[in-house]
């Protein structure tokens, strides 16, 4: 906590942020997440076949909660470039999200056809077999996961879960 000089004798009975550094820099964070989306927009307007845009602007729609927008941007990424792993386990990640956990397993799968060392992937794709109940296969899918990113703390945890499940 920054305590910001008078700090104490002036803030007593008032309400509002405790730390007023913070709370600025959550501001900012809220304010650039929000121009984000408008450069993305306007990059796509101004190249039409961007897919890295469409699928950033996919990534700012679903941290935002617009999971249905944030699919179709992913799917128009995809159409751009089929073989761009990210789009494909991002999608993944808002299928799975959505409870479309067979769709989820089919992006995740296909990053890994394309790039068979993204651990995030292998990681997705444990979470998501955990879901199925193929605990087994999610052990496979969790130990890859960390045969390529040892310090992956949630694939770790994962791992832990599919044994315990099998």
């Amino acid at each position: 906590r920054v305590t910001l000089q008078g700090d104490a004798e002036r803030g007593k009975g008032r309400r509002g942020p405790a730390n007023l550094e913070a709370y600025e820099l959550v501001l900012k964070g809220r304010a650039f997440q929000l121009r984000r989306g408008r450069y993305l927009t306007h990059a796509i307007a101004a190249t039409q076949d961007n897919h890295v845009a469409y699928s950033g602007l996919a990534d700012d729609l679903a941290r935002r909660g617009f999971a249905q927008e944030a699919m179709a941007r992913y799917e128009t990424a995809l159409g751009l470039k089929p073989g761009f792993t990210k789009a494909h386990n991002n999608l993944g990640n808002v299928l799975l999200g959505q409870g479309r956990d067979a769709e989820a397993v089919v992006h995740f799968e296909t990053a890994l056809k394309i790039r068979p060392d993204f651990p995030e992937a292998h990681h997705n794709l444990g979470i998501t077999l955990l879901e199925l109940r193929q605990p087994a296969q999610a052990v496979e899918a969790f130990t890859r996961a960390l045969e390529l990113s040892p310090e992956h703390l949630e694939a770790r945890l994962g791992l832990g879960l599919a044994y315990r499940a099998t």
